[in-house]
């Protein structure tokens, strides 16, 4: 396994084992339920969600009818799922254990970010490989100026990285790879740290 990611895999562990994930909030809910909106009008019927730690998103489209699996490096994540009768698998963004073409919609929320330049097309191919061809994508990521850090930030110890991207580094990246960038936000008070929350939606291939 990647040294970057064996590091975000033991801090995941760590978190599930603590039980210390908090429940979205704020504009990134709205965000989240605006895209269950659109995916009920596009008529899919299946989702998947990348990076999804405990589910903390799942119910919001478990509970409007949509097929909901979400993926995660941490086994205990799953195991936290299941407490809310929703399935989380365990694997890794770039080697993702679905069929091509497998669901009719994607979503991550703050998985990306530590996704190191040498993983990153590997991994948005992988995206692009699982689902459908157009099925919408919604992404949402910590950026900021181009540069990797590694440190301790969360609620139990653990270093990982975190590369942080401008906001034209994402649109880049994703328009390569999932196609033509259809909304792109940005949120957040970057004045102390640097850091931004991004949130963009595409189609797939």
């Amino acid at each position: 396994m990647d040294p970057d990611i064996a590091d975000l895999s033991s801090y995941y562990e760590a978190e599930a084992a603590a039980g210390v994930r908090g429940e979205p909030t704020g504009r990134r809910v709205e965000l989240r339920d605006a895209f269950v909106q659109r995916l009920l009008g596009d008529g899919c019927a299946s989702v998947v969600d990348l990076g999804a730690g405990p589910a903390t998103d799942g119910a919001a489209f478990a509970d409007r009818g949509l097929q909901y699996v979400g993926l995660d490096l941490a086994i205990g994540n799953g195991d936290l799922a299941r407490r809310r009768d929703l399935t989380v698998v365990p694997g890794s963004l770039d080697r993702l254990p679905f069929r091509s073409h497998s669901f009719d919609a994607g979503y991550s929320m703050s998985a990306l970010q530590p996704i190191p330049d040498r993983l990153i097309d590997v991994v948005l191919d992988e995206i692009r490989r699982i689902l459908r061809p157009g099925a919408p994508v919604g992404i949402g990521l910590w950026g900021g100026p181009d540069d990797e850090v590694h440190g301790e930030w969360g609620k139990v110890e653990g270093r990982r990285l975190f590369r942080l991207r401008t906001d034209d580094h994402v649109r880049a990246l994703v328009g390569e790879h999932l196609g033509a960038v259809e909304s792109f936000e940005t949120f957040g008070d970057p004045a102390d740290t640097g850091w931004s929350y991004q949130f963009v939606t595409l189609p797939s291939g």
